[in-house]
């Protein structure tokens, strides 16, 4: 399974928040999405539906029913997965990503570290000279999150 969304949960825990995802899914018209968790306090959820679209209503749905999400805390697109070293991201950033960051492009660096040996310093300072946009950190366009 590889997940296209990462959903984080908080001290509801795992159960509660694998039923709210399960619930959240179905009313989106996902009932075969498959859940992983891939740490505690963060599930891997792999469906068919486009990950962003899925975010895109799920926020809807949020926003018409805040009780409805309880036990979830974060819901974000995993576009794209490699292994957490420094030349794999470097491949990934060259081959997927690279296209999306324009020169006129702001955008801001986002780092989450769970069991990697790599550091913040050493990722970030590996990703900017890759890409061409400027980084803004009070005024992104867009947003590159890499949770290593």
């Amino acid at each position: 399974m590889e997940p296209n969304i990462i959903v984080k949960y908080g001290n509801a825990g795992y159960l509660a928040a694998k039923g709210e995802i399960h619930a959240v899914l179905v009313k989106l018209g996902d009932q075969k999405a498959e859940q992983e968790l891939l740490q505690p306090g963060v599930i891997g959820v792999a469906t068919k539906m486009d990950s962003r679209k899925v975010i895109e209503d799920a926020r809807e749905l949020y926003l018409g029913d805040p009780d409805s999400f309880r036990a979830t805390k974060q819901w974000i697109p995993a576009d794209y997965w490699c292994d957490a070293t420094l030349d794999a991201i470097k491949k990934t950033l060259r081959e997927e990503i690279k296209e999306f960051v324009t020169a006129q492009d702001l955008y801001v660096i986002s780092f989450s570290k769970n069991k990697s040996a790599l550091t913040e310093e050493e990722v970030v300072g590996m990703i900017v000279p890759q890409l061409v946009g400027k980084i803004d950190v009070d005024h992104p366009q867009k947003t590159l999150f890499v949770e290593i």
